[in-house]
């Protein structure tokens, strides 16, 4: 949901910051393909805006899981307090293994996160070469 959220607001922005940028140009005409081309463009730039934001809330939630491994490491760690020797070394050792699994998960999630992103913009930019190429097929007609 976060994902799709930050996509969004992305586009928005970016369709703002377009539209105001725009404001007081003098429009001409243009040919249905030069038309085509150029929302093809608008289409590939939204998708790949998307696809960077996508990844970026990949890393984001990503960090957030590394924090909470490393806070459960400590707090493990702080259940060996008190004790000596083997007991010590096993708790350590314990809590140590713990925190690399957690980590690995994390990782693990990163990487699941980026490819389902990846995916994600590869559909987007299949669906706007489809778009343009319908768009483009309309001008023929």
């Amino acid at each position: 949901m976060r994902l799709t959220t930050t996509m969004t607001l992305s586009v928005l922005l970016v369709t703002t910051l377009l539209a105001t940028g725009a404001a007081g140009v003098t429009t001409c005409e243009l040919s249905c393909q030069a038309e085509c081309r150029q929302e093809a463009a608008l289409c590939s730039g939204e998708a790949a805006l998307g696809a960077k934001s996508a990844r970026y809330a990949c890393e984001a939630e990503a960090g957030e899981a590394v924090l909470e491994c490393e806070g459960s490491a400590l707090e493990a760690r702080s259940d060996c307090v008190g004790l000596c020797g083997d007991a010590l070394k096993t708790c350590l050792a314990a809590a140590k293994l713990a925190a690399k699994e957690c980590r690995d998960l994390a990782k693990a999630g990163l990487e699941t996160c980026k490819s389902e992103a990846a995916q994600a913009a590869g559909e987007e930019r299949a669906l706007c070469a489809e778009d343009a190429a319908d768009c483009l097929d309309l001008c023929a007609e």
